[in-house]
């Protein structure tokens, strides 16, 4: 192989390396936004369902069927335990997902500046919104 050969050869693999990290970042960008929707939807959803449960629970006291309003009660002792779980589970999962983001934009970064491109004039489209600023820019 030519050592005119090893300069392009060199390009078109740093231009495949960043092509597929800015798939995986936007994918990584999408990921955060979905695990962060399916939160806010619990943490609204299940303060609902359990401020709905006390209130029943309260009517049952006001009526004074005790067994009821506790086994009321333990349901939305129950619930909340629940949410607490399973809002752990996907806050795991965010995590992760925004660790592995950090990562591929530090090495986004390094194939960047390899190539010459000025970081601070580079615009990624991320569904129809631009930024320069990545990930660890808006922790």
């Amino acid at each position: 192989m030519s050592n005119k050969a090893q300069p392009e050869l060199e390009k078109e693999r740093l231009d495949l390396e960043i092509e597929i990290l800015q798939k995986e970042w936007k994918e990584c960008r999408e990921t955060i936004r979905n695990f962060d929707g399916t939160l806010t939807l619990l943490r609204i959803s299940s303060l609902a369902f359990a401020a709905t449960l006390i209130g029943v629970s309260t009517n049952f006291f006001v009526a004074e069927k005790s067994h009821a309003a506790s086994l009321t009660m333990f349901g939305a002792i129950l619930l909340i335990l629940f949410v607490y779980y399973l809002e752990r589970h996907y806050r795991g999962f965010l995590i992760i997902t925004v660790e592995r983001g950090i990562r591929l934009e530090h090495r986004l970064k390094e194939v960047f500046k390899k190539r010459g491109v000025d970081l601070d004039k580079l615009k990624i489209r991320v569904d129809c919104k631009e930024t320069s600023e990545m990930i660890s820019g808006a922790i």
